[in-house]
């Protein structure tokens, strides 16, 4: 392919094109943009009236958002996307480790890395992605959302209503705002809730009760509790069971 990219000098997409770059031809200066020009992904904090994407425009070319650039690429994948306000990144982390400690294959591209990991584009079944304000045009087949902000209803909304039919969204019912949210949306897709697990604390350091025991876990909070849960039934539904989970996020270091 030859895609185009219009970027602003600071823009969070440079290691999306430099993964791309290995297999397609990437090109970014105006003078670059042709009929040969597959299509053109655009900097979300760019102006409307950017002369490149004016001149793009002019010259007809098929013009994507960065999310819908990422939903068409992998189309005929699992896109698990997680989204969220808080517990995003130390969810996406925790899922990121599991998969890797047991080697399992797996896409990715986060806004900002994580773990110095951002971008990571191969052959494989499941592209691991994170979710933000144009979530939505992702289509997700698995979704997750664990946490949200009243000013942020009609983004999740959309999002939800952007989850591929027939597909998955886990969802932290302890969030009140989100519950009301996902239990009032008719989208027909399976609805799947978690919660903060059972845990006791033993001179001040807390264990997570799983059904293999009880998982040490240091000074952990509520609300890491709460995101291990979430990355255990993402990683569940990207078919790790729940003892290899806790075998893998053991080992597990913000």
């Amino acid at each position: 392919m030859n895609i185009h990219f219009i970027v602003a000098p600071s823009t969070h997409l440079r290691p999306l094109m430099k993964e791309l770059s290995t297999d397609h031809q990437i090109t970014t200066l105006p003078e670059e943009m042709s009929s040969t020009t597959d299509c053109v992904v655009v900097d979300p904090h760019l102006s409307p009236t950017h002369p490149d994407l004016l001149l793009a425009q002019q010259l007809g070319l098929k013009i994507l958002s960065a999310a819908a650039f990422l939903y068409d690429y992998f189309k005929h994948k699992t896109r698990v996307v997680i989204a969220g306000n808080e517990g995003r990144k130390e969810i996406l982390a925790r899922v990121l480790h599991t998969l890797e400690f047991y080697n399992q294959p797996v896409s990715y591209y986060f806004e900002s890395p994580i773990n110095g990991k951002q971008a990571l584009l191969t052959d494989t079944e499941f592209v691991l992605l994170e979710g933000n304000a144009n979530g939505d045009t992702l289509h997700p087949t698995v979704a997750l959302i664990s946490d949200m902000q009243e000013l942020d209803t009609e983004k999740y909304n959309s999002f939800i209503e952007g989850i591929t039919r027939g597909g998955i969204l886990i969802y932290n019912e302890e969030d009140n705002l989100l519950k009301e949210l996902v239990t009032n949306n008719e989208t027909p897709i399976r609805k799947m809730e978690y919660s903060t697990p059972p845990f006791e604390i033993h001179n001040e350091e807390m264990y997570l009760i799983t059904p293999e025991g009880e998982l040490p876990l240091g000074e952990a909070s509520a609300a890491q509790l709460s995101h291990i849960e979430a990355a255990k039934w993402v990683c569940q539904n990207m078919g790790i069971d729940e003892a290899d989970f806790y075998e893998a996020i053991a080992g597990f270091n913000l």
